[in-house]
């Protein structure tokens, strides 16, 4: 089986969406709206519901509003696409049990996960954002971080309007999360590579968060662009003419 754009591609995704349900939920998810979007950029898959609030009662779903859209900017082989199809599934059979809090994280939705890679042998993903994909966008020229934490290697992808107005308080502010213990080191980079158009970028100075990412994507990351920031223990150095600051 083969997914193509429009149409067919729709339908095709429609089958998968039908085989995994029988397979790995007992057709208990009920047929809901299955479709590609090309506008979604900022992840590859997603699950919506609306719901209706009583007074007094617990909020009911609208059934007719749940659905899956998966993006036509990450090139995802089969596999790949049906794992982050598990992921989305999963989001809906929560919804339709009467979950309407934030899964991620919570014992019921790493539960489903996990029995769902157990059980199919797919990478089915606890987050979108560690999912390793192809994107098939084009590079572009922006600002990242890379974080070094006790996990791995984090990606936070900064707009280039945000960074030209607030690189002076956002130097100062990713060094203070060092004396944590969590984050290590960190290094901005200023970059031309796709990761700009297919990532979340950051648009606030509240809180820190980040996708873990491949050494080797780490490395293609580093040979698209130049340092122009370095954090850690006894490192503190910001080229900021060089990165047209």
């Amino acid at each position: 089986m083969y997914l193509f754009d429009g149409v067919e591609g729709s339908q095709n995704l429609r089958v998968m969406y039908d085989e995994l349900n029988k397979q790995y939920f007992g057709n208990s998810l009920p047929k809901i709206k299955v479709s590609w979007d090309g506008r979604l950029k900022r992840a590859i898959g997603r699950a919506s519901v609306k719901w209706r609030t009583f007074v007094g009662a617990k909020p009911e779903i609208d059934i007719s509003s749940l659905k899956i859209t998966m993006s036509k900017s990450f090139d995802l082989n089969y596999q790949d696409t049906q794992a982050v199809m598990l992921h989305e599934m999963a989001h809906i059979d929560l919804f339709v049990r009467g979950d309407l809090s934030k899964h991620h994280g919570t014992p019921a939705f790493v539960g489903t996960i996990n029995r769902l890679i157990k059980e199919s042998g797919l990478k089915v993903p606890m987050k979108e954002s560690s999912f390793k994909s192809s994107p098939k966008a084009v590079a572009m020229d922006g600002y990242v971080a890379l974080i070094h934490t006790t996990g791995g290697i984090g990606l936070t992808v900064y707009s280039t309007p945000f960074i030209k107005k607030n690189w002076r308080q956002l130097t100062s502010w990713l060094s203070s999360f060092l004396p944590s213990g969590k984050i290590r080191r960190m290094e901005l980079w200023k970059i031309k590579h796709p990761v700009i158009k297919t990532s979340t970028k950051k648009r606030s100075l509240r809180r820190i968060s980040w996708s873990i990412i491949t050494t080797q994507e780490v490395d293609s990351i580093k040979k698209s662009g130049f340092k122009w920031g370095d954090f850690g223990p006894d490192i503190n150095m910001t080229d900021s003419k060089r990165a047209g600051l």
